[in-house]
């Protein structure tokens, strides 16, 4: 998506911490807009509903699904090392979130780092246990990011989405 934004294709987008990063370390163009409310649970370490796997320490030499530089990249990053994992102890199967829950449900992989409303759909429809989030490692905050030249040229129309936005509880 922020490919799509840096190339004109969309004028918005509302994306976690860490990829922003990675795109303006390229070069991408694009203003951040605004900041979202933080959301510690809003992504998780998701697994079967019957054990195996019951604590972070668990996916020792199994396979996680997650997507690439992405904020649940960083946070299976921060799990392995708050759990005295090394990095060659998780099998990482990098793959876009569409494609991670089928791989779930298949049993492909052994857990997945994914966020809501995948992380929700996941637990409710298929019995998946979230065994770790966010909470007390970081925030999880969210930015909005827009078009350069729209940031500039209209911000009534960036004052307008921020305010529907608000009414909607989703700022």
């Amino acid at each position: 998506m922020l490919e799509r934004l840096n190339v004109g294709a969309i004028d918005f987008r509302h994306v976690g911490q860490l990829p922003p990063i990675f795109a303006q370390a390229t070069g991408a163009n694009f203003a951040h807009l605004g900041h979202g409310e933080p959301a510690p649970r809003a992504q998780a370490l998701i697994v079967p509903g019957n054990p195996p796997i019951g604590a972070v320490a668990d996916p020792k030499d199994k396979k996680v699904a997650l997507k690439r530089g992405s904020n649940v990249h960083d946070l299976m990053v921060r799990l392995i090392g708050k759990h005295g994992l090394s990095h060659s102890d998780v099998q990482p199967v990098f793959v876009p979130p569409a494609e991670a829950r089928p791989a779930f449900e298949r049993g492909s992989v052994d857990a997945c780092v994914i966020w809501d409303p995948f992380t929700a759909a996941a637990q409710q429809e298929t019995g998946a246990r979230g065994i770790a989030d966010r909470t007390g490692m970081v925030n999880n905050d969210a930015f909005f990011l827009g078009k350069r030249n729209l940031a500039s040229q209209r911000p009534e129309v960036i004052t307008d989405l921020f305010d529907v936005l608000q009414q909607t509880g989703q700022r």
